[in-house]
């Protein structure tokens, strides 16, 4: 089986905003991709592919990252969060500037061991902390710890996602996608969804409520919570697909760590080549993906 690699340990840098000396400014249609092994963000244009340039820069290597509104101007004025093995960081898209959000020292509550995803529930961050394999709650405004909330396999989890107010957990060690306590009052995470041999590494759920979640076999399933169809790469494309999102155009998005951003439907299972792979010289172990127009559903900051 595939083993997750390592990834290096926290270092404050600063992040750089702008290209060529001017800022470069996304818009409501942009493809944000997390590159582990460059410390960039690199912006792509949905609709083409095209690559448009690096939005930021000086990263340490990272796991995933969130965009979500932020401030009095929310449409154009957009927070991206990314996350590494200590800490979260809030980088303001289009203001030029990158701040540290959470930075818990050791001994102290909600110290965070090795962050791997985020998810957002009723205003609060959800930090997955895979070292110690607990999620971890903080403040979405002032990123006070507040509790850890569920349980999975230490050292197993990757990405998190919530769906109709419940927390789902990929862990990677126990070959299974969980679900959290509807309380979520810190204990172990129940059995969701699981396929034999297969380790899970991406999630994410679409409007229905169907989980797309990916895994070691390089390959990508749709669960409805009863059944679960292999959905892609079959045909390949897919190489160590760390990172899954649905992008705005209603298709699937999967960043291979190994490999470039494909792109999958969703209306049918893919028993082919993805729809179109997204990449370039640029693209160095891509690992997250987000998409810009998350402001338009998400104005709770």
């Amino acid at each position: 089986m595939t083993q997750m690699r390592s990834f290096s340990r926290f270092i404050l840098l600063a992040a750089s905003l702008m290209l060529a000396g001017q800022p470069v400014l996304v818009s409501a249609a942009d493809l944000l991709v997390l590159m582990n092994a460059s410390g960039k963000v690199e912006r792509y244009d949905l609709a083409t592919g095209t690559h448009v340039g690096t939005v930021i820069s000086g990263l340490p290597s990272s796991n995933e990252i969130h965009c979500r509104c932020g401030g009095p101007t929310a449409d154009f004025h957009r927070m991206c969060r990314a996350v590494w093995e200590m800490c979260c960081a809030s980088i303001h898209v289009n203001g030029g500037k990158m701040e540290t959000w959470l930075d818990v020292p050791e001994g102290y509550g909600g110290r965070l061991f090795r962050a791997t995803g985020m998810a957002w529930l009723d205003g609060d961050l959800l930090v997955a902390s895979q070292g110690d394999g607990k999620v971890k709650r903080f403040d979405g405004k002032t990123g006070e710890w507040k509790a850890d909330v569920a349980l999975a396999s230490p050292g197993g989890m990757t990405q998190i996602a919530v769906q109709g107010g419940r927390l789902f957990v990929t862990d990677f060690a126990a070959q299974m996608v969980r679900r959290a306590s509807e309380k979520l009052n810190g204990t172990m995470s129940e059995v969701w969804a699981q396929h034999a041999a297969q380790a899970p590494w991406g999630l994410v759920f679409d409007s229905e409520g169907r989980a797309y979640w990916s895994t070691s076999a390089n390959r990508i399933h749709r669960f409805d919570g009863k059944v679960n169809v292999e959905w892609g790469g079959a045909g390949g494309g897919l190489n160590i697909p760390i990172g899954l999102a649905l992008g705005p155009d209603g298709n699937l998005y999967a960043a291979s760590l190994h490999g470039q951003v494909t792109v999958w439907k969703t209306d049918a299972p893919n028993a082919g080549a993805p729809l179109r792979v997204i990449g370039g010289p640029e693209m160095k172990e891509p690992i997250s993906i987000a998409f810009t127009d998350a402001c338009r559903a998400d104005r709770s900051l």
